[in-house]
């Protein structure tokens, strides 16, 4: 059984020094830098065409076996590089579902990708509904399969994906309406007019000029260069910037765009029980690209690719505070903002009630809450504190001791080997709590009103 795990960055925690003004998104996006690997690849495969259905009755179990045959044909076309054979089982080419499968072929093939493999095919159980373009009398097929890729020198695992698939018998082919639903996650390869940029450590994919590709591709391998500089075994990152709200939405598994101007970044990715994660996808939506300032987009994107670290070297997720924490800490740790402008919520609200009393837990960090935004910055200041009394090094052995590693199982109740390394450390999280409090107030009686204006302008 996978699991789905997802983590935000949120803009909120230091929105004013890290926004800049609105209006750079989609300003002088660069041509498409793809890499290519045609050179050393071999077109040995053969060229073959779709399943008749002439030939095949149109009962359930020949309609998807002919599905089946006509998917098979499609990742042959993908691995020998024939767009031809891809584009002669798409049902109509010319509406937005054919158009979205045209366009993959070539973004599959930007990206590197040359294999994918499709399982578990299973019709559905009730009559697909009415479909432009499809006649009710054609024989037609509609179901779901699971479509698993990996893109070259990034991933290290098949990132698998369900797909809603509606398939048509044409004259004597059978050939794909569509294979993207309305309920379906996209994928990076979903995405229109896809720019490709790999520089360093990270691919970046801008989809519909989103974004300067240079700029994300820039602002990506400083932070990934900051976050290695700490983190233990860091992996290569994929970013990806789709080209609305609303795709960014459907990315990172939301109904809607609403509440997204206070998100960032997001992580999405799957991992089996037990094992590290292996194809993470790190979402900056367009909006957040084209407003933050130059360190704002390496803040935001540090913090996420702290998360793809520690997901990429652990077994099992960590309690939340010290997950989100420890992305903050290595986020601002270089970064130059002033502290009291990134802990600004909290040390407002810390100045008229006697707060915090605990450390934040997974429903502070909900973007609906009342303890959003401030959970951040409260899980940051108790981990800098821990940094500054055992260092960093000692906080990626804590993670390595929650979350398991390559060599030892991660423990069974996470939140109580938390307290017992605290206990080893000479602390505790009543301890960590007071001296977040203290620090909070402290910083407020020194500066009143925080001094936002002043420092948002460094």
């Amino acid at each position: 059984m996978r699991r789905l795990n997802r983590w935000t960055r949120v803009v909120a925690t230091a929105l004013a020094a890290l926004i800049l003004v609105p209006g750079m998104v989609g300003c002088g996006a660069p041509s498409a830098v793809v890499p290519s690997a045609d050179s050393a690849e071999s077109h040995s495969i053969a060229r073959v065409t779709p399943p008749t259905a002439a030939s095949l009755p149109t009962s359930a179990t020949r309609a998807t076996e002919a599905v089946r045959t006509l998917l098979a044909h499609r990742a042959a076309a993908l691995a020998a590089g024939d767009a031809a054979q891809w584009a002669e089982g798409v049902a109509d080419p010319a509406s937005p579902a054919g158009k979205v499968q045209l366009a993959a072929f070539d973004a599959l093939r930007g990206l590197g990708v040359r294999e994918v493999a499709f399982s578990a095919l299973r019709e559905r159980e009730t009559p697909e509904p009415a479909v432009t373009g499809v006649s009710a009398e054609s024989a037609h097929w509609s179901g779901t399969v699971q479509l698993a890729y990996r893109i070259p020198g990034v991933d290290r695992d098949d990132r698998v994906v369900s797909r809603t698939l509606l398939a048509v018998a044409q004259g004597d082919q059978w050939r794909i309406v569509s294979w993207l639903g309305p309920t379906d996650t996209p994928e990076v390869f979903d995405l229109p007019e896809v720019q490709v940029r790999r520089a360093g450590h990270v691919l970046v994919v801008v989809s519909s000029a989103a974004a300067p590709v240079a700029l994300v591709s820039d602002a990506a391998e400083r932070a990934w260069q900051r976050v290695a500089t700490v983190a233990d075994g860091i992996p290569d990152v994929v970013v990806v910037v789709p080209p609305t709200a609303s795709v960014t939405a459907a990315m990172i598994g939301r109904s809607s765009p609403a509440g997204l101007e206070v998100v960032g970044a997001t992580t999405v990715g799957e991992r089996s029980a037990g094992r590290q994660a292996g194809a993470d996808r790190v979402v900056l939506g367009p909006d957040a690209a084209g407003r933050l300032t130059a360190e704002g987009r390496v803040v935001v994107l540090a913090h996420e690719f702290a998360h793809v670290a520690m997901r990429s070297t652990t077994r099992a997720e960590l309690p939340m505070w010290l997950a989100e924490g420890l992305a903050e800490h290595l986020a601002y740790r270089a970064s130059g903002l002033d502290t009291r402008v990134v802990a600004a919520a909290a040390i407002a609200r810390a100045q008229t009630s006697e707060w915090p009393t605990r450390l934040p837990v997974a429903g502070d960090f909900d973007t609906a809450g009342r303890e959003f935004g401030t959970a951040y910055q409260v899980s940051w200041l108790a981990v800098r504190e821990l940094a500054q009394r055992r260092g960093d090094s000692a906080m990626w052995e804590v993670i390595r001791e929650l979350g398991g590693s390559v060599d030892s199982p991660a423990p069974a109740d996470p939140t109580a080997a938390l307290s017992a390394w605290l206990r080893r450390q000479g602390t505790s999280e009543s301890d960590l709590v007071s001296v977040v409090r203290f620090v909070l107030r402290s910083w407020g009686s020194e500066h009143p009103g925080t001094g936002l204006t002043a420092a948002a302008s460094r």
